[in-house]
This record gives structure tokens, sequence and C-alpha cells, in this order.
């Protein structure tokens, strides 16, 4: 799949081979320095060696981060 291919489905919030979040999405942090903070899936960055997102905290201090889909779980 070609990064054109991968741009169309985010923006259109289909799923993606290997990719367990979408554009939108609620997650929560589960290591480091921000665990257990609610957050806004808002880029998927790259793909290799694992999806990466910024994502947007949802509560202060505000602000987007790197994160590496193995330290996110969805929000229920």
């Amino acid at each position: 799949m070609d990064q054109s291919e991968v741009d169309r489905l985010w923006f259109e919030s289909e799923s993606i081979p290997g990719v367990k979040f979408k554009l939108n999405d609620s997650a929560t942090i589960t290591a480091g320095l921000h665990k257990g903070k609610s957050v806004s899936i808002i880029a998927l960055i790259s793909l290799k060696p694992m999806p990466t997102y910024l994502v947007e905290l949802g509560e202060e201090p505000c602000g987007d981060l790197r994160i590496p889909e193995a330290n996110l779980a969805p929000q229920q």
C-alpha cells in the first residue's frame, strides 16, 4: 500500500491494515510521563517500525505528543 492510499484511508476513517486507531479516536496513554491521560488521535505519523500517532491531550497542560501505538489503549 503506497502513502497516498494510506492517507486516503486515514482521512476517510477507513481501516488501515496493522493500524489500531482512526482519526479522532479517543485513547488513553498507557506508559510514560503522561500515563493515564486521555487523548484524541489527530494524525498518523508513521507505520514503521510500529504505528505512531500525533495525539492531543484532553486535559491541562494541553499540547500535542507523538505516541507509539503500543503505549495507547482505546477508550471504552
